[in-house]
């Protein structure tokens, strides 16, 4: 307002709201003095805060002749005021709510405010705080004297301390602690930050000691160790790598693992594999040195993961196994040329056999035949006055030359079972399982399908002669009052089981190096590519199962001796 508008104005004009006037009038009534804060209105209706002072002037007989007041202009304090409890307001909030311990302290180190996270993370309850001072939370009481120089110099200090909870337990924190000052630099209070990281500490401590242990391992494997990339680029390998493939370490920069495969397409398998089976264990793989040589190896990769298990490259082990695959290949060629020869002289063995056969069948059985028969015509030319001791001397020696022709013909029915010939397997194998019985006594049963195709002659006779080997152990080892045999046919091989129940063939038994017995019949399963189990029954007794595959009609003459198996479970 101009000096020239105040005849016009009435005081109400000046309130914001007209009926604060009335409050004034009563209260100057009743006080004759008024201080307080009113919201009042200029000239062009702008409202602003303030604050007053009024007394009520009075005449010698105490009338109230007029008001008397001084107004100030508070409109911008109240908006500081209000900024600073605003303010206020979200620094409490932030205070009260962060997840992290704040702690407030004086500048002697008594403490004057700390949040709910520091009470939780130290263990002591508000009550405690204010006889609590810092150098109490110290692990280390000199700690505390090293950080008062640094703030004192800085007026800053972040970084990380050991402190002491209530209950004595020890955690690594980290800090962040500022000087608050006043309007004169002077030091007002502390407030730090803290935050435990004891955990976070001891995951980096697992983490390193790990690191330091996956390093030992990866730079002390003899086996060559290498980390690709998803794209096949080297990363990290090894010496035993560098040592295997014949590069330097610069040079394992420019390499890709294209480079070191023998095959163009090496890597395009790798990536085949990899993704059918997610890893690839003891993979067999030719690779290439530097110099070109080719060489062969057993790897072992897995992929490696980033943090959100994307994938980020691979990891692979890989031994150099040239020299034993050699070695391999030169004992699999002595095996089977042993297996060719031990082939050979169990056929020279029966060769020699039938040869001998034949030699008492045609010999030595010939002459026998003819001696009885010309005992049978002695006998008949005998004058009938001839002594009974004369005819008693014929008899015993008919009797013995009888005898000796069955014994003969036993023997080179042995040596050369023609009925193998004649009648086949089955009934072989029952002719024979009856003479057993015969002469030891033990019972002997065979049974299964006498319309069995039967192998070829080599391996029918090897059937027979373990089936004799087998009967021949009974007999010396096993103690049994019965011996079943079956013989049958399954998934296109011919299969001779003999079970006994005596007592049972050991583990040392087994393995026993003896000339005869298991091992006689191994090396004879094995010249015709067929499979021997020796196992103790289930209810005591041995079970000894030899089996061969079935040869076609003029397959005869085909090599078993490199597809031959024993087994003893």
């Amino acid at each position: 307002y101009s000096r020239e508008d105040l005849p016009r104005i009435n005081a109400i004009d000046f309130y914001a709201n007209p009926a604060d006037r009335g409050h004034f009038v009563r209260r100057m009534d009743k006080a004759g003095f008024v201080k307080d804060e009113v919201l009042y209105r200029r000239k062009d209706g702008t409202v602003f805060d303030c604050q007053r002072a009024q007394v009520a002037l009075k005449d010698e007989s105490g009338t109230v002749v007029a008001y008397q007041g001084i107004v100030r202009d508070i409109t911008e304090i109240k908006r500081t005021q209000e900024k600073l409890r605003s303010s206020e307001e979200r620094y409490r909030s932030l205070f009260e709510q962060s997840m992290d311990a704040i702690l407030v302290a004086a500048p002697d180190g008594s403490n004057m405010d700390a949040n709910q996270a520091w009470l939780d993370l130290f263990g002591y309850s508000r009550d405690e705080l204010t006889g609590l001072t810092s150098v109490d939370l110290y692990a280390d009481p000199k700690g505390r004297e090293d950080f008062l120089h640094r703030i004192a110099r800085t007026g800053h200090v972040r970084d990380e301390v050991r402190y002491r909870k209530k209950d004595g337990t020890e955690i690594d924190c980290e800090r962040s602690v500022v000087a608050r000052k006043d309007e004169h630099g002077n030091t007002v209070a502390r407030q730090g930050v803290i935050r435990d990281i004891t955990a976070q500490k001891r995951a980096q401590e697992v983490l390193r000691s790990s690191e330091e242990k996956f390093r030992s391992l990866f730079e002390q494997s003899i086996d060559a160790i290498a980390l690709t990339d998803s794209n096949g680029r080297l990363l990290e390998a090894n010496q035993a790598y560098l040592s295997l493939f014949g590069y330097s370490r610069e040079e394992i920069a420019q390499l890709r693992a294209t480079d070191t495969y023998a095959r163009s397409d090496g890597q395009t398998e790798f990536l085949r594999l990899i993704n059918s089976s997610g890893v690839l264990v003891n993979d067999e793989v030719r690779f290439r040195r530097k110099d070109g040589t080719i060489m062969d190896c057993l790897r072992t990769v897995v992929p490696r993961r980033g943090e959100d298990r994307g994938l980020i490259g691979y990891q692979s082990v890989i031994r150099d196994v040239t020299r034993q695959k050699q070695s391999q290949a030169e004992i699999e060629r002595s095996r089977r040329e042993l297996q060719r020869l031990a082939a050979h002289l169990q056929f020279v063995r029966e060769e020699e056999r039938a040869a001998v056969a034949w030699e008492l069948h045609d010999e030595v059985g010939q002459s026998l035949a003819t001696v009885n028969m010309d005992l049978d015509s002695l006998r008949k030319k005998l004058p009938t006055a001839t002594p009974a001791s004369a005819h008693a001397v014929l008899d015993r020696i008919a009797s013995v030359l009888n005898d000796t022709i069955a014994r003969l013909r036993r023997l080179y029915t042995d040596l050369k079972p023609g009925m193998l010939e004649d009648l086949g397997l089955y009934a072989t194998l029952e002719w024979q399982a009856s003479e057993f019985q015969r002469r030891s006594g033990i019972s002997c049963r065979v049974q299964g399908d006498d319309r069995v195709l039967a192998p070829d002659e080599g391996c029918r006779l090897t059937l027979y002669r373990v089936f004799q080997e087998a009967l021949g152990n009974v007999v010396k080892h096993s103690g049994a009052r019965q011996v079943e045999v079956t013989l049958l046919e399954s998934d296109g091989r011919v299969v001779l089981t003999v079970c006994d129940d005596g007592r049972g063939i050991s583990a040392g038994e087994k393995r026993k190096p003896t000339p005869g017995g298991i091992a006689a019949m191994r090396e004879r399963i094995r010249g015709c590519g067929g499979k021997l189990a020796v196992r103790r029954g289930k209810r005591g007794g041995t079970t000894v199962q030899a089996s061969v595959p079935i040869v076609p009609a003029g397959a005869s003459d085909v090599d078993h001796s490199g597809d031959a198996g024993v087994t003893q479970d």
